[in-house]
């Protein structure tokens, strides 16, 4: 099926083919995703939590770490559909951005540093 993959690192956003079953989407990550966002359309953006510091928002969006997936909505159980988002309005919504992350190995959060957002932002660029 037609999705569209959000790589932050690159900063890039482009079509790819993945398989509809949700099994094989979590391959894609290499592990298991969460829906970070919906769209009106009933396009899902799933992500993966990810201990790096590149990100974007998607609208207004909270940053998401990582890489993202965005496909369509559930055609049957387990089963998705392509997604339907044009890549150019994806470009438009996206902003990348960088955050803080938290290197203590045990997770605690020092003070000021646990998630905090540093304004980076620039406009997706066409591919």
């Amino acid at each position: 099926m037609r999705a569209i993959a959000i790589n932050s690192a690159a900063q890039s956003v482009e079509i790819t083919a993945v398989s509809s079953d949700l099994g094989a989407t979590a391959k894609w990550f290499g592990s298991r995703p969460h829906k970070a966002a919906r769209f009106p359309n009933g396009d899902i953006l799933l992500a993966v939590t990810a201990n790096v510091a590149e990100a974007f928002t998607v609208g207004g969006s909270a940053p998401i770490a990582g890489s993202a997936l965005l496909i369509g909505r559930r055609n049957k159980f387990g089963e998705y559909a392509a997604a339907r988002t044009s890549v150019d309005v994806l470009q438009s919504l996206i902003t990348w951005t960088m955050i803080q992350i938290n290197s203590d190995p045990h997770g605690y959060t020092q003070p000021g540093v646990g998630g905090r957002v540093r304004n980076t932002r620039k406009k997706a660029a066409v591919l």
